[in-house]
């Protein structure tokens, strides 16, 4: 197996909810959301409770959720509520960035050490990767995507994974492809052989070739992700080893 090219990138997705509520706020009432919210900067070592407000109009100020009752000795969750009327809880953010996004990406080991395990934070560790691979007579391309996600109070994360990938066999002309998904409700594995509508749909429509951005423009991080899914350095290298002739792909 040769490794044409590979781009790989690594990050998290934060989305962080007060486990406080702050003095000059206790003028608002108890069931209205509140406006100040906390700024977090990339270079900052500060937990994002603590950080300063934005000063922003009308930002997203949160959420409200019901914890659940324990019927069962499994402990999946933090907090629990067994009371006969089960209340309804005020979350505010913690975080609100450029444009009220509410979720902070960061490639930082530290960002992601101090809040794996916080119950009031809302986690996804993402893998995203795109190669050209050889073996023999066969070129393969793929995308790969992974995700460990753990919602608001729970103890565990789940895994999603999806998979686009096209094999060619450059000596009898043949292709094979594959669309997978797997996740805690959803399992599925769909191979198809010299089929035109399934290429073209892996191909583009954010597949291999039509690459969709998963990260946000105004993300922190885009910057770095898009440096390393560069569309030309791939429509290059999938030119010479199909010997295509062509500058660009992405009008196929």
């Amino acid at each position: 197996m040769v490794d044409i090219l590979t781009q790989k990138f690594n990050y998290a997705s934060i989305v962080l909810y007060r486990n406080y509520s702050r003095l000059d706020e206790k003028q608002y009432s108890s069931n209205s959301f509140n406006n100040s919210i906390d700024e977090l900067d990339c270079d900052d070592e500060r937990p994002l409770s603590l950080l300063g407000g934005t000063g922003l109009i009308n930002p997203p100020v949160g959420r409200v959720v019901t914890l659940p009752a324990k019927f069962s000795k499994k402990d999946t969750m933090f907090f629990y509520d067994n009371s006969e009327v089960q209340e309804r809880i005020q979350l505010n953010y913690a975080y609100v960035g450029k444009n009220h996004l509410t979720t902070f990406d960061t490639t930082k080991d530290r960002h992601i050490k101090n809040y794996y395990n916080n119950p009031f934070c809302e986690l996804s560790v993402n893998t995203i990767e795109r190669s050209i691979r050889r073996h023999e007579d066969k070129i393969t391309l793929k995308v790969y995507r992974h995700t460990k996600f753990r919602r608001f109070n729970s103890k565990y994360f789940r895994k999603t994974t999806t998979v686009l990938s096209v094999t060619f066999n450059t000596k009898t002309g043949n292709f094979t492809t594959l669309s997978m998904n797997l996740s805690p409700k959803v399992k599925s594995k769909r191979f198809r052989t010299n089929n035109f509508f399934e290429l073209e749909t892996i191909l583009k429509n954010g597949g291999i070739l039509d690459f969709r951005s998963y990260i946000e423009k105004e993300s922190k991080v885009y910057k770095q992700y898009k440096q390393i899914f560069n569309n030309e350095d791939f429509f290059s290298k999938v030119n010479i080893e199909f010997n295509l002739n062509q500058r660009k792909l992405d009008t196929i």
